[in-house]
């Protein structure tokens, strides 16, 4: 959601691409603290360290949050962020969540700006507004943006559409791609297929952790059927089917048995938290 705020997306406000800012890097990796997503103004050489957090806060990552906001040129050493004017760079630690975590005694101490995203009571789905429910930003016109009302938009989840942790849709989205790579014949690289299948690989810093597990994927679908079709040679992968259209039809049973086993044990997981 917050990523959508700084796009031209359907649906969705784009107030702070209207307040110039952009994401400058997704899943940040700076020995200090790891942000979900940094968004920058290059103009105003501020930037935002969003958060993403549930109803837990830990001490050690909000001190660490607190030092890089102290010592900015750290993240200027790191290069996550380009700026015209390093001397002059500020940025703002920022907590978000589904959860009002204003009264939270870390959150008072410390007094950085803290996002709540308001789910509608009648629809989980829909999200009421995004208010700042405490603290205030450097940069003085964002503060003057929130709350946000987003209670007749529709949230953009397609933009982040998984993390590497989520192995069913990260499966799926690479079936869907060997599909159409099958069709059309190329031979493609694991780099290739993330920037198709990921909206947002280019900002995505440790790049390294998707590709690995990309890697696995590929490998596992093979060991699941599809090693007749999928093959390797070196860096590049590719898909193996005759012209035909029974090839093709068996190709494609094969990746839907190979979905629909996914949504199975994806389903018996969530019963067995129930249990």
């Amino acid at each position: 959601m917050m990523i959508g705020l700084c796009r031209d997306v359907p649906k969705w406000p784009n107030t702070l691409k209207q307040e110039n800012y952009q994401i400058e890097c997704i899943e940040a990796n700076i020995p200090q603290s790891k942000p979900d997503l940094i968004l920058s103004n290059h103009q105003k050489n501020h930037s935002l360290f969003v958060d993403c957090k549930s109803k837990t806060l830990e001490r050690k990552q909000i001190e660490n949050y607190d030092h890089i906001q102290k010592n900015p040129h750290l993240v200027i050493q790191s290069g996550k962020v380009k700026t015209p004017h390093p001397q002059q760079f500020q940025l703002d630690p920022t907590l978000c969540s589904f959860s009002d975590l204003s009264a939270e005694p870390l959150v008072t101490e410390f007094n950085f700006p803290c996002l709540h995203v308001v789910e509608s009571k009648q629809k989980p789905t829909i999200i009421d507004q995004i208010s700042l429910n405490t603290g205030r930003f450097k940069n003085s016109k964002v503060n003057t943006v929130f709350p946000i009302d987003t209670s007749h938009c529709v949230p953009p989840v397609f933009l982040y559409p998984f993390s590497d942790l989520d192995v069913e849709i990260f499966t799926i989205r690479i079936l869907q791609y060997l599909h159409q790579t099958g069709i059309k014949k190329k031979t493609f690289t694991v780099e290739d297929m993330l920037f198709k299948i990921h909206g947002m690989w280019k900002y995505i810093d440790n790049q390294k952790i998707f590709k690995t597990k990309a890697s696995s994927i590929l490998i596992d679908l093979q060991n699941k059927g599809l090693k007749k079709y999928l093959k390797r040679q070196n860096n590049e992968w590719s898909v193996d089917i005759k012209t035909d259209n029974k090839s093709h039809q068996a190709f494609q049973k094969k990746c839907i048995e190979i979905e629909r086993e996914l949504e199975r044990k994806s389903y018996q997981d969530v019963l067995s938290l129930e249990i």
